[in-house]
């Protein structure tokens, strides 16, 4: 974190679909994370709020991210409980919906986008000042929680639909209006959000593979053979300018997944090497400023403002 030169950084507290007991999973992964920040006291702070970053005295801000709103159990009770523990965002979903929030990659039924009580769970995220992440959800889904928000609100690793046609990346539609909420998209590194080739790939081998060592063998095969067609960091670039064209700069930021990720983006392997990406953008003629805002100008403005609405609502 130190040579890629980090500066704050969410780590992400996450329960899978299948888990049979997610809260309890989301609690015990904040324990994990307040207990590495504990043990490395001399590098890294918890941050939870805009204050943290700008007194950091010179350590790595660590916040605390929630993805999967099941971890939440449908209590706006549990939701209070997380901002104290310092989740200072959540992902209303993952790959699989809520009871009152739709996910971009479940096939089963579901009323669609937020229900009425997923409404009341955006109003209270508002007043409490947890930034809402609309990253795995559906295309309703996001259009009803920017309408619902009072706030701005983010997609903390996902990328431009038009570049990439996964269900996880953001059409044009929702982008328009991410920006008239003042919210901000955040690029991801996962190859399969970032090339249009290897996601079809990628796909087909989910398909026709029998086993997941199959499968990991038979897309190291591909990209070894495919160089021009994987993903790179080139192209991670090639959705930055394509997001800063359809909505501005200061609606992009910087959101990597390195967690997330079976495989990696040549260029981007880990987070020592995110100079490369700034290199990449001074090469491309982004000014200065316009490199301050995306890599952290934006976030730290919507963290501001989520911070100032949830004052004036209480």
């Amino acid at each position: 974190m130190k040579e890629g030169h980090v500066g704050a950084q969410f780590f992400i507290s996450y329960a899978g679909c299948e888990d049979n007991q997610p809260t309890l999973t989301g609690f015990q992964q904040i324990d994990v994370i307040k207990n590495l920040i504990l043990e490395s006291q001399n590098s890294l702070k918890l941050g939870t709020n805009l204050h943290s970053i700008e007194h950091a005295h010179g350590k790595i801000v660590v916040f605390i991210g929630l993805e999967n709103g099941r971890i939440l159990n449908n209590d706006i009770g549990l939701l209070k409980k997380f901002y104290k523990t310092g989740v200072r965002y959540i992902c209303l979903t993952h790959n699989c919906h809520t009871d009152w929030a739709e996910s971009c990659c479940d096939s089963s039924p579901h009323p669609g986008g937020l229900t009425e009580f997923g409404e009341k769970m955006i109003h209270e995220m508002n007043k409490l000042g947890i930034i809402v992440d609309l990253s795995h959800t559906s295309h309703q889904t996001q259009l009803d929680a920017i309408r619902v928000s009072k706030a701005p609100v983010i997609f903390s690793h996902s990328n431009a639909y038009t570049l990439c046609k996964s269900p996880r990346n953001v059409k044009d539609e929702v982008l328009q209006e991410l920006k008239k909420n003042g919210g901000i998209i955040m690029v991801t590194f996962v190859p399969s959000f970032v090339s249009e080739d290897e996601r079809i790939q990628y796909d087909y081998l989910k398909q026709v593979t029998n086993s997941s060592k199959e499968f990991e063998r038979e897309m190291k095969a591909w990209k070894t053979a495919n160089p021009d067609k994987e993903s790179t960091l080139e192209k991670v670039v090639d959705h930055i300018d394509y997001l800063v064209k359809t909505i501005g700069t200061d609606h992009v930021g910087i959101g990597s997944d390195f967690d997330g990720m079976q495989f990696l983006t040549r260029g981007l392997e880990d987070v020592s090497k995110f100079v490369n990406l700034i290199a990449e953008l001074v090469k491309r003629k982004y000014t200065d400023d316009q490199i301050k805002k995306i890599l952290s100008g934006n976030f730290k403005r919507v963290l501001k403002n989520v911070e100032e609405i949830s004052q004036k609502i209480n």
